[in-house]
């Protein structure tokens, strides 16, 4: 398992460059795995519109309530809210 550090391959969920290479598709694309919100991806590839992460608390899905591109930061909110009201920051690089 080598993780990749690198300006170039970010994760398109949560912008972390965690990453490591977690194989190939059917037709032969580089596919990584991100660290943080446990999503695989290629680069240039088709990107999904939901973007979350799991509740440490309840282990519900977790999505983006607020991005600040000022501060660079995205938080999300559990879906479960306001039941469950776990929320956590990502950094943006």
């Amino acid at each position: 398992m080598a993780i990749i550090k690198s300006e170039k391959i970010l994760c398109p969920m949560c912008k972390s460059d965690a990453v490591y290479k977690y194989g190939k598709t059917k037709t032969g694309k580089q596919r990584y795995l991100c660290m943080l919100c446990n999503k695989q991806f290629t680069l240039n590839g088709k990107q999904n519109s939901h973007e979350y992460i799991s509740c440490e608390l309840c282990g519900n899905k977790m999505y983006v309530y607020m991005r600040d591109n000022d501060k660079k930061i995205i938080r999300f909110r559990c879906s479960n809210y306001p039941k469950c009201k776990n929320y956590k920051i990502r950094r943006l690089t």
